[in-house]
């Protein structure tokens, strides 16, 4: 099975709490098949920056954030790829300052080292 295929899958196992609100982002612009599992990881972002902006769901962002840090440590090229792309350079996009803080204090180092090589200085 193809790894960004079966981490998709497996995301959406370990996530029902955000899954409804995740797919609901991703169908405004893409399809539900797996050939589009790599973008849901940006839906997954856009999601939760939507909770950042209404300072809704920390625990839930908390929760996601170990989970994507774990995976990239044990994933394939592939899934570090997604991980990083598809989902860390997308977080905190149009996130006041003040709003993206509590999340950026709760995200892990790794996606944090991982965030900055992107965009070169944190969102707050």
């Amino acid at each position: 099975m193809d790894p960004i295929v079966q981490f998709y899958r497996e995301t959406r196992d370990r996530f029902p709490t955000v899954l409804a609100e995740t797919d609901k982002v991703h169908r405004r612009t893409w399809d539900m098949d797996n050939e589009w599992a790599y973008m849901w990881f940006h839906s997954l972002a856009d999601m939760l920056n939507a909770n950042m902006r209404k300072n809704a769901r920390l625990e839930d962002a908390g929760a996601v954030f170990d989970y994507m840090r774990d995976q990239f440590m044990i994933g394939c090229g592939e899934v570090r790829n997604c991980i990083d792309v598809s989902f860390v350079e997308n977080l905190y996009w149009r996130v006041p300052p003040d709003r993206a803080r509590p999340y950026w204090t709760r995200m892990p180092d790794l996606l944090k080292t991982l965030y900055l090589g992107f965009h070169s200085e944190p969102p707050c």
